[in-house]
């Protein structure tokens, strides 16, 4: 049985009404049934190569779905993984991350703040604003140099 199966067999057992044929299907969310929204066709399943797709178009967590139908991630994969290793959630990255060593992307910016007033007096820097990362990044630099590091 294929993931996307798997998926369709599991919404037809929760009773939720499908609507589509082939590799995608809408059908109603079974994540948000408290919230009084399960007559919509929010959800979406689509056959992927090895596996299923699953997006609830009305904001519910792919994990959340698959729990009010007794499936697990590993489940949307036609193979699925080991169900002893642990699922860790991917976090958003932090601008930091880009950075390694705080002490030497200091010693960056601070070259970097030289070589730009010389650049600056000879007409050749780039005045482009700032993005919001690099403020955010120059703001707590410049904490840290001050000694108020959080």
């Amino acid at each position: 049985m294929t993931a996307f199966d798997r998926v369709l067999v599991a919404l037809d057992q929760a009773g939720a009404r499908t609507w589509g044929s082939g590799g995608k299907i809408r059908a109603q969310c079974p994540g948000h049934q408290e919230l009084g929204q399960r007559t919509q066709l929010s959800l979406m399943v689509d056959r992927k190569d090895d596996r299923a797709g699953l997006h609830c178009f009305a904001g519910c967590r792919a994990e959340d779905v698959l729990a009010a139908l007794g499936l697990r991630l590993a489940d949307l994969y036609d193979q699925p993984l080991d169900p002893s290793v642990p699922y860790v959630p991917r976090r958003e990255p932090s601008p930091w991350d880009q950075l390694g060593d705080i002490e030497h992307f200091c010693d960056r910016i601070l070259q970097h703040q030289a070589d730009c007033a010389t650049c600056a007096a000879g007409g050749h820097c780039d005045p482009r604003p700032a993005s919001p990362n690099e403020t955010e990044i120059r703001a707590e630099v410049s904490r840290r140099l001050a000694g108020d590091a959080r």
